[in-house]
């Protein structure tokens, strides 16, 4: 099947959003990332039957350059410019992946390798510091910085970002959310209880 990035074009508070196809092949797009320009787009990709690789995406060219990075995906950029990515890039079980953190200049550059077996990753909002999510001993981590355990459980937890002020961070149970929702409505509580995307608590912060 295809799924393809979209990126949204001059919205402002009150305005309607509008979407605009940047990517045309056949594969699975993984993560994506606006530059702080608010306009390029980095992106991790398998098209055609080819591993992950990072992508380029600029306003107005048809065609995303690749970056030379088989096997990578991106996992934050940074206010900076500056990315977090995720290199040699493995799969583990259906839905999660690790590789080798990396921190490398916006647009391509030679990675500067931080820690492997990472699962997720997103810089501070000033741009410096690192929260990761990885496996130890098996359980899944919630880091900040690296090597301080903030949360630790031994299910599967997905996303990680921080909220924009930086008092929270956030992370998910990719099926809680369906079940928390769906027992709120059982028990007749969904007027004053609000279950969230952790995308919604994120913009709210």
């Amino acid at each position: 099947g295809e799924f393809a990035p979209v990126a949204g074009s001059g919205v402002v508070a009150g305005d309607a959003l509008t979407y605009r196809r940047i990517t045309f092949h056949e594969g699975a797009v993984h993560g994506a990332r606006f530059a702080p320009d608010g306009t390029s787009i980095c992106f991790g990709a398998a098209w055609d039957g080819r591993p992950i690789e990072l992508y380029w995406a600029y306003p107005g060219n048809p065609e995303p350059r690749a970056l030379g990075f088989p096997r990578a995906d991106i996992f934050s950029i940074a206010s900076t410019g500056e990315m977090a990515t995720s290199l040699r890039r493995q799969a583990r079980g259906s839905f999660q992946a690790t590789g080798m953190l990396a921190r490398m200049p916006m647009g391509g550059g030679a990675p500067k390798e931080v820690m492997d077996g990472v699962s997720g990753a997103d810089f501070h909002p000033d741009g410096r510091p690192l929260a990761i999510r990885r496996d130890e001993g098996g359980m899944t981590r919630i880091e900040f910085p690296a090597g301080a355990v903030l949360y630790q459980t031994s299910g599967w937890v997905s996303g990680l970002g921080f909220s924009r002020d930086a008092s929270r961070i956030a992370f998910a149970c990719p099926f809680c959310y369906v079940m928390m929702d769906d027992g709120v409505k059982e028990k007749k509580r969904d007027e004053d209880v609000k279950v969230q995307d952790v995308a919604e608590m994120l913009w709210e912060a």
